[in-house]
């Protein structure tokens, strides 16, 4: 069902045909005000279809079929800091005609979003790396070492064998 099906009268809901016949009644009256009666400084048709966020699924159809018979795209306004409408607004010689309905805080992007993302694959792909590598062949990795020779010693060979002197608090009475 499309947004303007869903607002399209039918024989039981009079609701546009009613409304239709107020304003052109209000055309009739706003056409006898003389040349002395002030110009105000603007005039606005407003329709409201949803004051509170939470029921902008109902809204937004609205604002949409009627922003296709003012001919305009709608588009989301920010009001103050918690404050969005979706709206369709358009000024057609001394009236302004706006479609509009409170929707919830859209997510602005944060640049911090394409860097977590970023990282987010970066683990994912560590992740299925070490997925696949469960086993390891330590000796592809660690080759065996060739096998060493004996140490040398870099001291000339002697014919006696070296002996430390023995410290006298560890010579036995005897000696």
């Amino acid at each position: 069902m499309t947004p303007f099906e869903q607002i399209a009268p039918t024989p039981q809901t009079t609701y546009y045909s009613d409304l239709a016949a107020e304003l052109r009644d209000l055309a009739d009256r706003v056409e006898k005000l003389g040349p002395s009666t002030p110009r105000p400084w603007y005039t606005r048709l407003t329709f409201n279809a949803a004051l509170s966020p939470e029921d902008a699924e109902l809204g937004v159809p609205l604002v949409d079929a009627l922003a296709t018979l003012i001919d305009v795209k709608p588009a989301a306004h920010q009001l103050s800091t918690n404050t969005w409408y979706y709206q369709a607004k358009r000024e057609s010689g001394q009236l302004e005609v706006c479609a509009q309905t409170r929707i919830p805080t859209p997510k602005v992007p944060d640049e911090r979003d394409e860097e977590l993302a970023r990282l987010r694959a970066e683990l994912a792909r560590r992740d299925a790396d070490q997925a696949g590598a469960s086993f390891v062949d330590l000796d592809t990795v660690f080759p065996a070492a060739p096998a060493r020779a004996e140490p040398t010693s870099r001291c000339p060979p002697s014919s006696t064998p070296h002996r430390s002197p023995t410290p006298p608090w560890h010579r036995s009475p005897e000696t």
